[in-house]
């Protein structure tokens, strides 16, 4: 797992991955996803479509929920889908390559995270086109460790406490 300095959280249990792993007979290494925030788009949706804050700058990934599951938070699981734009409410099923760990104030909501490829195709060009890099997981890296500032503050303003912090990642096998 992909450690970034800062708060260390050895007594918090991270269910949502477990919960995920034990489903996979039937969802293999594949999820249905909803997306709630394109790739480009700064405005951060719920799940019911609301409006829940305008982020800093343009998200650069789309971002949205795994249909059918509940998360820590209960929420759906959130998603990652690397890739080019996905439209708003588009649904597509991915590729899961690994899971973001997070921490929202005080709440586990772990992220995981999907490429863009095809659930029917073993071709190997496809398998090249549509996978993922250290730079994605670096890029991934950075990006959360700034949002979880910014989401802690967000959450000051909301009056909420408990941590808000990027652990690191877990890749997928």
């Amino acid at each position: 797992m992909l450690s970034i300095p800062g708060p260390t959280i050895s007594s918090v249990s991270f269910p949502c991955f477990a919960v995920y792993k034990a489903h996979q007979k039937t969802t293999r290494e594949f999820v249905d996803v909803v997306i709630e925030v394109p790739k480009g788009s700064i405005v951060k949706r719920r799940p019911d479509g609301s409006v829940d804050f305008l982020l800093p700058c343009p998200c650069p990934f789309n971002y949205g929920s795994v249909i059918s599951t509940s998360a820590s938070d209960g929420d759906p699981l959130d998603a990652v889908v690397l890739g080019g734009h996905l439209p708003y409410g588009h649904i597509g099923t991915w590729r899961v390559k690994g899971l973001l760990k997070f921490v929202d104030a005080g709440v586990e909501d772990d992220k995981l995270v999907c490429i863009q490829t095809l659930p029917e195709t073993d071709c190997l060009m496809q398998q090249i086109v549509g996978d993922f890099s250290i730079f994605d997981l670096l890029a991934l890296s950075v990006i959360f460790t700034v949002y979880s500032q910014f989401k802690h503050l967000v959450n000051v303003s909301r009056g909420m406490q408990g941590m808000t912090t990027f652990i690191g990642w877990e890749p997928y096998e």
